[in-house]
C-alpha cells in the first residue's frame, strides 16, 4: 500500500505529498472566479453610474405579497387551532403511559407467584 497516493476529496492525507498540478487547476479556477466577479462588479457598477435618476418600481412585488398573504392563513389562528389539539395528545399519552407503567409495575411484581 502506497502512503503517496492516499488523498481524500482531492487533499493528501500524508505529510509533504502534495499534487502540484491539482493545486494548479485549483488556484486556476479560483483565479477565474474572482477575476469574473470584479468584471461582474464592474458592469454593476457602471450601470447605476449611467442612471442618473433611477427608481424601484414596486407594485408588482405587493401585488405579489398581497396574494401570497391571501393563501396563508393568519399565524396566530393557526396557532390557536392547534395548541389545543396537542394539549389532548399530551394529555392522553401521559394518560396511556402512565396506566401502562403502573400495569407494568403490578404484573413485575406479582411475577414471583407464577414460579
Amino acid at each position: 500500500m502506497a502512503k503517496a497516493n492516499q488523498t481524500a476529496n482531492g487533499v493528501s492525507l500524508v505529510k509533504g505529498g502534495t499534487d502540484k498540478k491539482k493545486n494548479a487547476t485549483w488556484k486556476t479556477r479560483a483565479l477565474l472566479w474572482v477575476g469574473s466577479c470584479m468584471v461582474m462588479a464592474s458592469c454593476l457598477v457602471g450601470n447605476a453610474a449611467a442612471e442618473s435618476n433611477y427608481s424601484i418600481d414596486w407594485t408588482a412585488m405587493g401585488d405579489m405579497l398581497d396574494g401570497v398573504s391571501g393563501i396563508m392563513p393568519n399565524f396566530g389562528n393557526l396557532i390557536m387551532a392547534v395548541v389545543p389539539v396537542i394539549l389532548i395528545l399530551i394529555v392522553v399519552g401521559f394518560v396511556t403511559g402512565f396506566f401502562d407503567a403502573l400495569l407494568d409495575g403490578i404484573k413485575n411484581a406479582f411475577s414471583f407467584l407464577k414460579h
